[in-house]
């Protein structure tokens, strides 16, 4: 089966935009909570699915020791940034262009997988979940963070009013777009129900309280771009 996101324009961020963000929501406390979660041990095997540029599996990569990391990702622009800065890192982690739909490794070779904000950007995330239950060991771990769509989203109040109306504007017009398609943006809030369809046993789940400080950590200006941008590709 061919990889499709659900919705390839919308949803294209550049390399420095994904690693970016993601340095912003997994900061100080933050940052502790998700490697708490992961639990992260030594001389284990693990994989990030949907890597995007590598951070989540290079954050594991720096608090493990004699550990076979991988990332599997199907734009070969985003796995040339995730080995870049995993050599930057100091870091041992083999990046594969390939789809999440099937993942080029065997049957219960892992002792953890993550994802990050990938299920909700496939066609067929019951495909993705079935090739993790397939590569993961018996007792191995998968971790995956998705969000609901009806997060609330609380903004510093430094934050000025017109980011937070075209921030709620391009929201509004992707979710539209989306639920013409048929696409279910409420994916985050089936993932017990998703994992239990797919025979995994014990299911634990965390929430995530986000103050947001802006869309990214751009001016308003580069705000007003990206939001012209999304218009347009929708």
């Amino acid at each position: 089966m061919a990889w499709k996101s659900q919705d390839e324009k919308t949803l294209q961020f550049k390399c420095e935009e994904l690693e970016m963000s993601r340095k912003i929501m997994w900061n100080g406390k933050n940052y502790e909570r998700l490697i708490n979660f992961i639990g992260v041990k030594d001389n284990i095997a693990a994989l990030d699915i949907g890597c995007g540029t590598g951070y989540i599996i290079r954050q594991i990569g720096k608090h493990t020791k004699n550990s076979k990391l991988f990332g599997v990702d199907i734009s070969d622009e985003f796995i040339e940034a995730a080995k870049n800065l995993s050599l930057s890192e100091k870091l041992d982690i083999e990046f594969i262009q390939d789809s999440v739909y099937k993942l080029p490794f065997p049957d219960e070779y892992f002792d953890l997988v993550t994802s990050q904000f990938v299920l909700l950007n496939l066609e067929s995330p019951d495909v993705a979940i079935n090739e993790v239950y397939r590569v993961l060991k018996h007792d191995g771990k998968f971790v995956c963070i998705e969000t609901p769509s009806n997060t609330r989203l609380i903004y510093d109040p430094s934050v000025p009013n017109e980011i937070i109306e075209i921030e709620h504007l391009i929201n509004k017009l992707v979710t539209d777009k989306w639920g013409n398609k048929g696409i279910d943006k409420d994916i985050g809030l089936r993932i017990p129900e998703l994992l239990k369809n797919h025979h995994f046993k014990k299911i634990d789940i965390e929430g995530y309280f986000n103050v947001k400080l802006g869309s990214y950590p751009y001016e308003l200006e580069g705000i007003k771009e990206r939001a012209l941008y999304m218009v347009k590709m929708l």
